[in-house]
């Protein structure tokens, strides 16, 4: 079994740097992180204060925005493609299980996310050359930052399983995200009662990030959520996959 999931995945890690869709995606990356930090560290901004520039650089609205997008731009193509090119048929009649097929493309999927993610680490040495970078907090961030990530990863694996088209699945994915993104702001733009405010503040993914992950604490019930949720959409992509996968 683990020799099959090591080559489902080692062929669709390395694919993703045959295509224009990666190079897309890290250029963009790179560029509007480029961006906010060039804009948070000039005058008047943070005063020179490289925790509030890193408080910026990792709760701006763009980081929220690549959080949410680039997890169904990266899984958009792993299984819509197989469908839509009739590989799929290959894929299936050969001895390997769907659980095989779907762990290894979300094994590649994540590790060329963790990849973009960790490009970051160019600003933030940049950021340790002018002053002292807590890394434990920086270290906090990531662990939040890749265990959301593969939660959203599992989302638009179960998109890409759905659709033959990739935009498609695309967009199917975003939207679940966002779903989920909206979710954790019930309490603040709806009245609740306190018991249900908690309950709400437990699933907002923004407060996660602001009170616990942004200043150095990991919280393990928010990554048990996580990986809850992770392993249930993962569950519900076999399913779809199986269930139309001659379809």
């Amino acid at each position: 079994m683990l020799r099959k999931v090591t080559t489902i995945f080692w062929r669709n890690f390395t694919a993703y740097f045959f295509g224009p869709s990666a190079y897309v995606t890290i250029f963009a990356f790179l560029f509007l992180n480029g961006l906010v930090l060039n804009f948070e560290l000039s005058p008047g901004r943070a005063n020179g204060d490289i925790d509030i520039a890193l408080r910026y650089l990792f709760g701006n609205f763009f980081f929220w925005i690549l959080m949410l997008t680039v997890p169904p731009l990266v899984t958009m193509r792993l299984l819509a493609e197989e469908r839509r090119s009739g590989t799929v048929e290959l894929l299936m009649t050969a001895p390997v299980k769907t659980g095989e097929v779907i762990a290894g493309k979300y094994l590649a999927a994540l590790a060329f996310t963790t990849f973009v993610w960790s490009l970051l680490l160019i600003d933030i040495l940049f950021l340790s050359s002018r002053a002292s970078v807590d890394w434990g907090k920086i270290g906090a961030i990531y662990i939040g930052i890749l265990s959301l990530e593969a939660f959203f990863l599992a989302t638009g694996l179960f998109a890409s399983a759905l659709s033959r088209n990739q935009v498609v699945a695309a967009v199917f994915g975003l939207g679940l995200n966002l779903l989920i993104f909206f979710v954790g702001l019930y309490h603040q733009l709806f009245a609740a009662g306190e018991y249900e405010a908690l309950l709400w503040s437990y699933l907002s993914i923004i407060s996660h990030f602001v009170r616990d992950f942004a200043v150095g604490i990991v919280d393990l019930r928010y990554l048990g959520l996580y990986g809850a949720f992770t392993a249930l959409f993962l569950g519900l992509t076999v399913w779809a996959f199986e269930a139309r996968k001659w379809r």
